[in-house]
């Protein structure tokens, strides 16, 4: 999702991806995943994670930290290198703000549970969606910079960094290492029990499947019309398939 504060891009080690079944790999017969997706150049769409197939729903004019979802499926996103907290129309993109916080944001994911921000030194908060007020959780242990991206819709907070993939404590902010991917990824998403990466700075953007186990990744689909980097992704709700809801 982003560049700044640190050295650029890192390549990261190849990771061996087994053919062997693993959990959470893609079935056929299954329907195809779709998440909202900003991107670099502050559009707002959703894309179906399977073909790349892309549908804008409209610009939001600011560049935002990442998207977090609620439980009730509200789009949230904090303004990158800013303060303010926003609400995401998902019909155009839109932002409302909800407040400002006192850091400014870096990164931006969420769980099941909850809505988490990193600020510029990668220390991680709990965000209050209701106020945009934030709540220091801890540091992650981690050095700030490169390409990285932070998770929606799973029950752990995943963080990938420059072709890492790491799990953050979400009471004290710690960073536990799960492994090495073949791509840096700027957003990631969860959809069911699958977890999808969206890359930052490849040309022409590419969507892959992740071993939440060992962080090894396998290209899904690539990226269709929209060629701008992801800094985002959070899951539609079940019934939209594919289309900007009403």
């Amino acid at each position: 999702m982003k560049y700044s504060h640190g050295p650029g891009r890192a390549s990261a080690p190849l990771a061996t991806f087994v053919a062997a079944v693993w959990v959470g790999a893609p079935c056929d017969a299954r329907a195809d995943a779709y998440a909202f997706a900003e991107t670099k150049d502050f559009n707002f769409g959703v894309v179906n994670l399977d073909t790349g197939a892309y549908t804008l729903c409209g610009n939001s004019g600011l560049l935002l930290a990442g998207l977090a979802a609620d439980r009730a499926g509200h789009v949230y996103g904090g303004a990158y290198n800013g303060t303010g907290f926003y609400t995401v129309n998902p019909s155009n993109g839109a932002l409302t703000l909800v407040g400002n916080a006192a850091i400014n944001f870096y990164g931006m994911g969420s769980t099941t549970k909850g809505v988490y921000a990193l600020d510029k030194s990668f220390n991680l908060y709990k965000v209050t969606i209701q106020t945009g007020a934030v709540t220091l959780l801890g540091s992650t242990g981690l050095e700030a910079g490169g390409t990285y991206g932070m998770s929606d819709g799973a029950a752990k907070l995943y963080l990938e960094q420059k072709g890492t993939l790491y799990v953050l404590n979400t009471k004290n902010g710690t960073a536990t290492l799960k492994g090495n991917a073949t791509e840096a990824f700027g957003a990631l998403v969860q959809i069911k029990t699958l977890l999808y990466g969206g890359t930052a700075g490849a040309s022409p953007q590419t969507i892959w499947s992740i071993n939440t186990a060992t962080g090894a990744a396998t290209m899904v689909s690539t990226m269709q019309t929209e060629t701008a980097s992801f800094w985002g992704m959070a899951p539609t709700p079940k019934k939209e398939k594919g289309a900007c809801p009403a």
